[in-house]
């Protein structure tokens, strides 16, 4: 733990910062020019990964499939899909942080002639209702929900409250005519990523989509065993995780 993050548990933490967005262009292919929502928030990522990831993506979504971002942030990880989907498909961004989400709200507003995005400002969690999620700096960049994690681990002690949803039971609800194009799900939540798995079983036992999960060491130790057991019974292959195992 930061000698800072020492003070923030104490109590001693400054005020939540808000930051606006610029549009800025970024060249996309040879000919091609994409808007993108730049937070201006000095510790966020520069720009989206737009050719590399597009690149990768296509090996795995086709235009007009359905794909989940969850834990979208500002968007970055949300564009590069909706570029492959394009305006036929469909993709779903979940970011519960109500600073991250108007920037993504913003970048899912931009290139509307290429892409079909739809943000969600709430949570995957195992039911519908309030939540209190814990970040680590007062720009609320980095966190999420760390009930039953040591704060020695995830160190994040600005609280905000925010919604969570049961993203099983609103995909069926209001989606289900898309699960059958349903290619791609991208978690990254900081440690709640098996939990939302969970509430996705069952969809994803039926379509098996390309998972991309974060399996990281802010997860107890059972907790990451149990998902990599619960992909495999499911008869996922598992790609990059030998050192969590």
């Amino acid at each position: 733990m930061k000698l800072k993050e020492i003070f923030y548990m104490l109590g001693i933490r400054p005020k939540i910062k808000k930051f606006d967005c610029d549009i800025i262009n970024i060249n996309f292919s040879t000919n091609e020019m994409i808007q993108w929502a730049k937070w201006k928030n000095p510790r966020c990522r520069e720009l989206p990964r737009l050719e590399e990831d597009y690149e990768i993506l296509k090996k795995f979504i086709q235009p007009g499939d359905l794909t989940i971002d969850i834990g979208a942030h500002v968007g970055d990880t949300t564009l590069p899909p909706a570029l492959v989907t394009g305006t036929s498909g469909l993709v779903i961004a979940l970011e519960p942080n109500p600073a991250t989400f108007a920037v993504l709200e913003t970048n899912s507003k931009l290139n509307k002639e290429r892409t079909n995005i739809i943000p969600i400002n709430a949570a995957a969690m195992p039911e519908d209702g309030d939540f209190v999620f814990q970040y680590n700096d007062p720009s609320l960049i980095n966190g999420g929900y760390q009930k039953g994690i040591s704060i020695f681990k995830h160190a994040s002690f600005f609280k905000i409250n925010v919604k969570g949803v049961n993203l099983g039971s609103l995909l069926k609800r209001e989606y289900n005519d898309r699960l059958k194009h349903l290619s791609f799900i991208k978690t990254d939540l900081e440690g709640g990523d098996y939990q939302a798995f969970l509430t996705l079983k069952e969809i994803i036992s039926e379509y098996m989509p390309v998972i991309q999960s974060e399996i990281n060491g802010v997860m107890r130790r059972e907790t990451r065993r149990n998902y990599i057991k619960s992909l495999n019974n499911l008869g996922y292959d598992i790609y990059g995780s030998s050192p969590l195992k």
